[in-house]
């Protein structure tokens, strides 16, 4: 919380917080207002990167405590902790065939790299890769990054293997690649030792589906319902 009390009174820091939480307010304020809120933000990064006092400007004061609000707010209630040596990514397959089984290739924009600074890792380097929720001890993967001119052309996404025994999104949570989100993070504090090996990971297989010869049904609907909401706790 340092980095945000710091944000209402250092230029420096205030810039490093609209950098790397103004996106997702923007993105929060779209959704429940015009759009008129979210471009605010824009317009206080623009300020601040041109040297407006944090002092003087009561507007610009305003919308940074608005931003903190909503940073704290964030890790609070959704536990939302942010991991500077780490990222977000869709996840996507490696339909070159360049990764083998326990390899990921990850390359940052030029665009993320200069507004979030974010720099990879040397390649060979080994991540932590899962998704949320990540309830089983195995859903977490160490997996070794590695960089290849040959995907390139892959950006500000993940990139997972074509081979293997079992799809790696699919040991983390049973994910897969139709629109999940996958974090990678290379903190050296928050790697396991070198000596680490993954555990076995759960079987996320889904149930054989019930054939009903006479078709659905309302009662099916209504039954299905009624047993998706009684099991759905987590």
């Amino acid at each position: 919380h340092a980095e945000i009390d710091g944000a209402m009174t250092n230029q420096a820091c205030a810039r490093k917080l609209l950098q790397r939480y103004g996106a997702s307010l923007r993105r929060a304020l779209d959704m429940q207002m015009d759009g008129s809120a979210a471009k605010a933000l824009t317009v206080a990064l623009a300020m601040v990167e041109a040297g407006f006092s944090l002092e003087d400007e009561l507007h610009l004061c305003a919308l940074l405590h608005a931003l903190c609000a909503h940073v704290r707010d964030s890790c609070r209630t959704r536990m939302r902790i942010p991991v500077p040596e780490g990222a977000l990514l869709y996840g996507v397959m490696d339909e070159e065939e360049v990764l083998e089984d326990g390899e990921v290739f990850v390359r940052f924009s030029h665009a993320a790299q200069e507004v979030h600074c974010m720099q990879l890792p040397p390649s060979g380097t080994r991540v932590l890769v899962g998704r949320s929720p990540s309830l089983h001890p195995g859903d977490v993967r160490v997996l070794r990054l590695v960089h290849s001119p040959a995907l390139s052309h892959l950006q500000d996404v993940v990139v997972f293997p074509s081979r293997g025994v079992r799809p790696h999104p699919s040991e983390m949570s049973g994910g897969d690649l139709d629109g999940d989100q996958f974090f990678v993070i290379w903190d050296a504090s928050l790697r396991p030792c070198s000596t680490f090996e993954n555990l076995r990971a759960m079987d996320y297989t889904a149930p054989t589906p019930v054939i009903k010869e006479n078709g659905v049904t309302v009662d099916d609907i209504k039954e299905f319902f009624i047993g998706y909401m009684r099991t759905a706790n987590v």
